[in-house]
């Protein structure tokens, strides 16, 4: 029999009914905005735009290095931005009233920083964070997540958008099963994450 070895992560990409991109060019730069043309001495300062990431473990998790890159490269080029991190690190801490201390750091970030977007990855830090800013008018972006986007109530909101981790293996093998079909046996490889 064949043997076959596999890795699959399926994205579902999830629109908010409010695009980013209706956001004013200098609030946001999201690529594909334009900006008129202007003198130097026409040209209003630009502030950078404030972009705080929060992130359900730690930033030395390659994935979420990958993520934020992807995030940034969805971004106008040249445009300023000042990031911060926060982590909640809930692999090392995974104690609910240890995160939810990450997760009043984050809040209180929020409330003093005012950050013109959040970014967070991964469904805790949905859960804690992203989760109570529905609604509020704050752009929400979210990555990797594996719950429905209702759970966190993105389903019905204006200023939440982002990409779901789903992994489709009845469909897969389903899949595998037409292109190979003389296959007797499938392995999957996964990690410990």
């Amino acid at each position: 029999g064949a043997m076959l070895m596999m890795w699959l992560i399926g994205l579902l990409v999830v629109g908010c009914s409010a695009p980013l991109t209706d956001l004013p060019p200098a609030a946001v730069g999201v690529a594909g905005t334009t900006q008129p043309s202007a003198t130097m001495e026409d040209a209003p300062t630009i502030e950078p735009l404030r972009i705080l990431h929060v992130t359900s473990y730690t930033e030395d998790w390659g994935w979420i290095q990958e993520q934020f890159a992807g995030f940034q490269d969805g971004l106008e080029p040249g445009r300023a931005v000042d990031y911060r991190h926060l982590e909640l690190d809930a692999k090392n801490h995974p104690a609910p009233d240890a995160i939810a201390a990450a997760a009043a750091e984050a809040h209180a970030l929020i409330e003093s920083w005012q950050p013109n977007l959040i970014y967070l990855t991964d469904d805790i830090a949905q859960q804690y964070v992203g989760s109570q800013y529905v609604g509020t008018g704050l752009p929400i972006v979210f990555s990797s997540v594996n719950l429905e986007p209702a759970t966190y109530q993105y389903d019905q909101a204006d200023n939440a958008t982002g990409v779901l981790e789903q992994e489709h293996s009845a469909a897969t093998i389903q899949l595998l099963n037409r292109l190979v079909p003389d296959a007797q046996r499938i392995i999957m490889v996964v990690d410990q994450a």
